[in-house]
């Protein structure tokens, strides 16, 4: 039988503001293989529950991401970057979610697995947290002993499969019985401004109208209004190319704005 080699990267980044703290904590595995899918896992600690929370890591060209546990996050992953969103910080004051990382099947080498939070507090107030890099190897399967077998990567694929799929990952947790639309948030106050000004102050075009949608004492801006998801992740890609990275899609159920998983497996439902 052979020896498996794992070694478990515990890195945990104190980072201190003015205003909070925020622990990351995470855990991979530091040598990924090739064609197979490596875990990732992150704790994000706060020392109070306020604010609208992204989590962002940029990737090496020929890596695929997919979500495995994101409980009440938005998940996307385009252009090599992973964004999750939360709007709101649990009461815990803890976020524990998990993803896999497949790189392709000829990728090998080394890189440094970054990441970073952003998080806005009283609808105005930003602040950006790194954590410490972690190094990873990348290596053909073929040439470590750090291998499951097949029939467990088999096993793993299949899991991805299950908890991935749209049609799987998220449960309803209210009626789907209104419209469901998609839009694209751009900004958040703790005051209301007219969408006019926001919209100049954040360069977008004419063809870009943007709604306000208040949320307690959080003013939301967002544009556009569509029925189908891949309409809405098209201008947030535009919007993205244009310099507004902060920006990611939202969805609603009627006037209940909803997690993106549940509103695309409503919609394939209704088909």
């Amino acid at each position: 039988m052979k020896k498996f080699c794992f070694v478990l990267c515990f890195f945990i980044s104190f980072l201190t503001s003015i205003e909070g703290q925020v622990r990351i904590i995470c855990k991979t595995d530091t040598l990924w293989i090739a064609g197979q899918y490596n875990r990732v896992s992150v704790d994000l600690m706060f020392d109070y529950p306020d604010g609208i929370v992204r989590f962002t890591q940029d990737f090496p060209e020929g890596l695929e991401v997919v979500p495995e546990n994101i409980p009440s996050g938005d998940f996307s992953w385009y252009s090599n970057q992973l964004n999750i969103v939360w709007l709101n910080i649990p009461a815990s004051k803890k976020i524990s979610f998990s993803y896999l990382v497949m790189p392709g099947k000829s990728m090998s080498g080394t890189f440094d697995l970054e990441g970073r939070l952003v998080m806005v507090t009283g609808g105005k107030t930003k602040r950006t947290f790194g954590m410490e890099n972690i190094p990873v190897t990348i290596s053909d399967a073929r040439n470590s002993d750090h291998v499951a077998g097949d029939e467990g990567n088999r096993r793993i694929i299949q899991s991805v499969k299950e908890q991935a799929s749209p049609e799987t990952y998220g449960r309803p947790s209210v009626p789907d019985e209104g419209k469901i639309e998609f839009r694209v948030q751009v900004a958040s106050y703790s005051k209301p401004i007219p969408a006019e000004q926001v919209a100049k102050k954040l360069g977008l075009g004419s063809d870009v109208k943007l709604i306000m949608v208040r949320a307690e004492n959080v003013y939301r801006y967002q544009a556009g209004s569509f029925s189908g998801y891949e309409e809405a992740l098209a201008l947030h890609r535009r919007l993205v190319s244009s310099g507004l990275k902060d920006s990611f899609v939202v969805a609603y159920n009627g006037e209940k704005q909803i997690p993106l998983g549940e509103a695309i497996r409503i919609i394939k439902s209704r088909r």
